[in-house]
Parts: structure tokens; C-alpha cells; sequence
């Protein structure tokens, strides 16, 4: 007998070039994190994959800052995540730990949160007469 194990729900993807653009502005959030060496800018957009039950991206809204090396090419003694997500999770931690302190840093130097981040309106209250 087969046992189902079910996945959580993905999250609905809106696209948001915006954000990402700011993301790419950001220094790699790996190197700056561990006080290694900038990689050169502009940073990649990463889509974190720790966590995923899928090989399909993750939401614009949680992407990250990393430097080439830190990204793709391992360049220069780093680590990439796409090399070897296990590695790189033992020496750096998860890529999905670094969504909040992104999120927050293109708020704070842009201005800009993702529309799945902002609140809600708060619907009107009715008045007791």
C-alpha cells in the first residue's frame, strides 16, 4: 500500500521585475553576511530552492542578492548554491534564511515593498447607532 504524503501548497507567483531589479542592486547578501569579499555587481536574482518540492521558481518577493560565485560559478573559494545546495547550506545555512533581512533592506533603501507584502486595507468598521 502507497502512503500520500501531501506537499504544501505553493504559493500563487505574481511577477514583480521591480523588486527583483532592486534585488540585483543589493550587494550579495552571502558575501556581506560572512564578510567575504563582494562578488562583482550587479548581483544575480536567486529564487531560494531550500524548502522546494518543485523544480519550478519560487515567488519574485523572496529573491535574493548573490554574487556570481555565490550563485552559479564557485569562483574565487565560495561556494555556490547551485553546485551543491547540501554543501552550501552546511558552511552558509539555508538561502531561504535570507529572505526577511532582503525584503527589508529594499524597503529601507528603495522604498519599495511587494505587493504580496504590503497589508491589507482594513475594511471599514460600521458605525453603531
Amino acid at each position: 500500500m502507497k502512503h500520500f504524503c501531501p506537499q504544501p501548497k505553493e504559493e500563487k507567483k505574481i511577477p514583480d521585475n521591480k523588486y527583483l531589479n532592486f534585488v540585483k542592486q543589493l550587494p550579495c547578501c552571502i558575501c556581506d553576511a560572512w564578510g567575504e569579499p563582494y562578488g562583482q555587481a550587479p548581483s544575480d536574482a536567486h529564487h531560494p530552492i531550500h524548502g522546494r518540492y518543485s523544480g519550478s521558481k519560487g515567488p519574485d518577493h523572496t529573491a535574493l542578492p548573490f554574487c556570481k560565485a555565490h550563485h552559479q560559478t564557485g569562483e574565487y573559494g565560495k561556494l555556490a548554491i547551485h553546485r551543491g545546495k547540501e554543501t552550501f547550506e552546511k558552511k552558509y545555512g539555508k538561502d531561504t534564511d535570507f529572505i526577511e533581512v532582503t525584503q527589508d533592506k529594499v524597503k529601507a533603501q528603495f522604498g519599495y515593498a511587494p505587493k504580496q507584502l504590503q497589508p491589507l486595507p482594513t475594511p471599514p468598521q460600521e458605525s453603531k447607532a
